[in-house]
């Protein structure tokens, strides 16, 4: 039965064109991060594809593959309470031990399967044109190989088990997002902690990915080893990866001793409160003049009735993507993300500190805009496939309703989706420089050119949310849109990197 359950999982998830996706964007965060801890550490004759590039990305897994995760994880074990079939599949002649074990090592396959194109994308870099002949090196494949099983599965057990435990104790899925952001949290913190202030012993152990540990070791050694070396399990790297499995095989156990259909099935249930009916009199309906005609109701389908009804239709579409769980949680993400670049990890690395100007709040834009437009592509290409998704499409396409009406306030929700991202890091960036005593040189002006304009700004995010709906009303395909507006954003990203275009 264990078998089985691994078996359908691992067919489900790579039966969605969805995975296929993933599979791309992994790829292309081997290929950037490598490029971009080149950028920032690179030189002296270290390759953009040297092991020490490698080990640094593997275990740091990356923004795309720690959302990845927590999209996956999630659902793979609560998916049966979210569609209400749960009260047939906890009936059936399994045992739950077996079936939380089953479900676990499902979710941990698929994570591993899918960050292993993170490999492959930084394998793939000699081949991607993002540097000259003399930046790449030959291809470190021991070292990658060894980063992988030493650095990233460890990692992933350690986040699925997060995932697993927090959702099986609270009985909430909220909960397995929020342990995947506390997670990243600590390790942004103790990363930047041990930036600034050296590889203190705290540093090394409390860090839950060992990015920190590997840091170390990477600094120690020279540029030839840097390029081909292995790292060396051992020292703190070794404390680490014990003291973490450890914690996570713990907290494994411990859901599952607890985890048990009843208690979780009773987790998930929502009781609604009973409202009593007020009671009347038998008589009451009996007395002269106490009946009152139900009101008239008059339907109406001409252009005024629709664009009356258009403000609603787009604050509902609104709402049903910012109300789920895992959009706070990836918002939350990108914003201590935006909160982090503009306090520790900002664009004058090389100058020393300098006055908090509205010009360094904005710059995170020209990075984390790249994740942020791939996010806004994948939700709008959802929405707009959202009742042929849910299998409602034959039913909601013979409503009296035109077509624009329905997609019309789609684009238009998610146009609203952007603008609040884009107010929100433009909050972030006005708390920083209040805080940091640059109150005085806020500039408006250039919040709005830079974050709401078309340089990866709100603006720029409108222009791919149109092009995702206007791919998705000529193709017709779910799958299709994604590739084509996913790939073609990627292309003019690699192109730029190529110096082929502005």
């Amino acid at each position: 039965m264990l078998a089985s359950i691994i078996k359908f999982e691992l067919k489900a998830r790579f039966s969605q064109w969805l995975t296929l996706l993933f599979v791309f964007m992994m790829i292309f965060q081997g290929i950037w991060y490598s490029k971009g801890y080149y950028d920032y550490y690179g030189g002296d004759g270290m390759f953009i594809n040297s092991a020490g590039v490698c080990y640094q990305n593997l275990a740091a897994c990356g923004l795309l593959l720690v959302v990845v995760v927590a999209i996956i994880t999630g659902p793979t074990l609560y998916k049966d309470l979210q569609y209400k079939s749960a009260a047939w599949v906890y009936t059936l002649p399994i045992s739950s031990k077996q079936f939380f074990l089953g479900k676990f090592i499902s979710a941990f396959l698929i994570n591993v399967i899918i960050a292993f194109f993170y490999l492959l994308g930084m394998l793939l870099v000699p081949f991607s044109g993002i540097g000259e002949a003399s930046m790449i090196g030959p291809a470190p494949i021991g070292p990658m190989l060894h980063g992988f099983f030493l650095l990233t599965v460890p990692n992933l057990f350690l986040l699925t088990s997060f995932c697993f435990a927090a959702i099986v104790l609270f009985r909430k899925p909220a909960a397995g997002y929020l342990a995947v952001f506390v997670t990243v949290l600590s390790f942004l913190l103790m990363q930047t902690n041990a930036e600034s202030g050296g590889y203190a012993p705290h540093n090394l152990l409390a860090e839950a990915f060992a990015y920190v540990a590997t840091a170390q070791q990477i600094d120690m050694m020279s540029i030839a080893d840097r390029n081909a070396a292995y790292i060396s399990f051992s020292g703190y790297l070794l404390l680490n990866r014990l003291i973490w499995f450890c914690i996570s095989l713990a907290l494994l156990t411990a859901a599952y001793f607890r985890f048990d259909f009843k208690y979780f099935f009773a987790g998930g249930k929502k009781v609604a409160k009973s409202k009593q009916a007020p009671t009347k009199s038998p008589m009451a309906g009996s007395l002269k003049g106490s009946f009152n005609p139900m009101p008239s109701l008059s339907l109406r389908y001409d252009t005024t009735a629709f664009l009356q009804k258009f403000w609603r239709l787009t604050m509902l579409e609104f709402k049903n993507v910012v109300r789920p769980i895992s959009f706070r949680v990836i918002a939350g993400i990108l914003v201590l993300f935006v909160l982090l670049s503009n306090l520790f990890w900002n664009a004058t690395y090389y100058l020393g500190p300098q006055m908090p100007v509205s010009s360094s709040m904005t710059v995170f834009r020209l990075n984390t805009g790249v994740f942020i437009t791939i996010l806004l592509i994948i939700w709008s290409g959802e929405l707009f496939f959202k009742e042929k998704t849910v299998k409602i499409s034959q039913i909601t396409g013979s409503l009296p309703v035109p077509v624009w009406l329905s997609q019309l306030s789609k684009l238009f929700a998610m146009y609203g989706v952007g603008l609040v991202l884009s107010l929100l890091f433009i909050s972030v960036g006005i708390m920083i420089q209040i805080a940091k005593g640059g109150a005085s040189e806020i500039d408006l002006g250039l919040y709005i050119s830079d974050c709401l304009g078309y340089k990866l700004g709100w603006l720029n995010y409108c222009l791919y949310i149109t092009l995702v709906f206007f791919l998705a009303g000529l193709t017709g395909r779910r799958f299709v849109t994604h590739f084509l507006g996913a790939g073609y954003f990627i292309l003019l990203i690699m192109g730029f990197e190529f110096g082929l275009m502005e």
